[in-house]
């Protein structure tokens, strides 16, 4: 089955958002600590920021060094979304082509003609089913989605006895 395919910013993001949970744990921890951590840390040095100020009710060294490492926090946590929407606008005119798949595997060739490739279903490690797509991981440092709304309720059926047989759930 052939079908045409061409990655939206969202789908992008949680396509990343799911491979980097789903990958090295170095991978996930560094994902959390972006996330979810960072923004804690803000509150922390944040609160922290303002008990100092009103201790000494002046700004001295430690009230500015702790005001700076809040405002560090906040702009690595939002700096990580914008450069992942620079990574999918550079990439963006390479996630469009056409996606074959056979019971052997799958073949992504791209519109702009820059590249193709080519897996087999036992070549990819493991694979997330989600409502909008499948997700395969070929390796620990890329996935490939395949969209659903693509398919017919057949063909995805096709497809997850495919990657279920050949592949380990995640």
């Amino acid at each position: 089955m052939e079908i045409e395919v061409a990655m939206t910013y969202a789908e992008f993001f949680e396509g990343n958002r799911l491979f980097n949970l789903n990958s090295t744990t170095s991978r996930r921890l560094c994902f959390y600590l972006i996330w979810y951590g960072f923004p804690i840390l803000v509150v922390l040095f944040s609160l922290l920021t303002i008990f100092l100020w009103l201790g000494a009710q002046r700004f001295d060294i430690a009230v500015v060094v702790n005001f700076l490492v809040s405002v560090y926090f906040l702009w690595a946590r939002f700096a990580y979304t914008r450069r992942l929407r620079k990574l999918y606008e550079r990439q963006a005119k390479n996630m469009v082509g056409k996606m074959t798949l056979t019971p052997t595997g799958l073949r992504f060739e791209r519109k702009n003609g820059t590249a193709n490739v080519d897996y087999t279903w036992s070549g990819i490690e493991r694979w997330l089913e989600r409502p909008e797509m499948f997700l395969a991981f070929p390796g620990p440092v890329s996935f490939v989605r395949i969209p659903k709304d693509k398919l017919s309720s057949a063909e995805q059926d096709e497809v997850r006895g495919w990657l279920s047989s050949a592949v380990k759930a995640s």
